[in-house]
C-alpha cells in the first residue's frame, strides 16, 4: 500500500512539472519575441532621427554654412530645415539659430532666433505676425505682411522688420540691429 500512493505522487508531481515547464516556456519565449520585436523598431527609428538630427545641429552645421552661405540664402533646403526642441541650437539658411517656438499653428513648426535676436523678441514677432488670425485654420503665409514694426521685451526699443517668403517653408523677418527670425 505504500507503493501506490508514492507512485501517485510522483505521476502527479511529474504532470504538473510537465505542465508548469511548458507554460513557462511558452510564455517568456512569447514575452521575449514581442519585446524583441517591438523594441527593435523603435530603436532602429531613433538611432535613424537622432544622427540626421544632431548632423543638422552639431558638427556638420557650421562646414555646410561655411562653404555654402551664398546658396543657402538664396535657396534654403525646405527639407533640409531642423525641428528640433525649443532652447536647441540650429542652423538654418546657414545662420547659427536657436529654436524658440515649436509647433504652434498658423501653418508654422519651428520659430527661431538668429544669434543676435532672442527668443522673446521671437515671441514679441510671433504675438504680432499672429495677431488675428486662427491658428487653426489660417497660414501665416498668406497673411505676411512685408514689414512689421515690433517691440522689444528687452531692450523696450521699437524695431522695424522686413518679412519675406524665402521659399515655400521658410520665412524670415530681419530688421533691426542684425535680427533675423526663421519661421517655418
Amino acid at each position: 500500500m505504500k507503493i501506490v500512493p508514492v507512485l501517485a505522487s510522483l505521476a502527479c508531481t511529474a504532470a504538473l512539472t510537465a505542465c508548469s515547464d511548458s507554460q513557462t516556456s511558452s510564455a517568456p519565449a512569447s514575452s521575449t519575441v514581442a519585446t524583441a520585436t517591438s523594441l527593435a523598431a523603435p530603436t532602429v527609428t531613433s538611432t535613424t532621427a537622432a544622427p540626421s538630427t544632431v548632423t543638422t545641429t552639431a558638427a556638420p552645421a557650421p562646414a555646410p554654412a561655411s562653404s555654402a552661405p551664398a546658396d543657402t540664402a538664396t535657396q534654403p533646403a525646405s527639407g533640409s530645415l531642423p525641428v528640433e526642441p525649443v532652447g536647441t541650437a540650429v542652423t538654418i539658411a546657414g545662420e547659427p539659430a536657436t529654436v524658440c517656438i515649436m509647433g504652434d499653428g498658423f501653418g508654422t513648426n519651428v520659430w527661431a532666433a538668429n544669434t543676435d535676436t532672442s527668443c522673446e523678441f521671437v515671441n514679441a514677432v510671433y504675438g504680432v505676425l499672429t495677431d488675428g488670425l486662427n491658428a487653426t485654420d489660417d497660414n501665416l503665409r498668406a497673411h505676411l505682411p512685408g514689414q512689421i514694426s515690433v517691440t522689444s521685451p528687452v531692450t523696450e526699443q521699437d524695431y522695424l522688420l522686413s518679412c519675406t517668403q524665402v521659399d515655400s517653408r521658410l520665412i524670415r523677418c530681419a530688421g533691426g540691429q542684425n535680427a533675423a527670425v526663421y519661421i517655418y
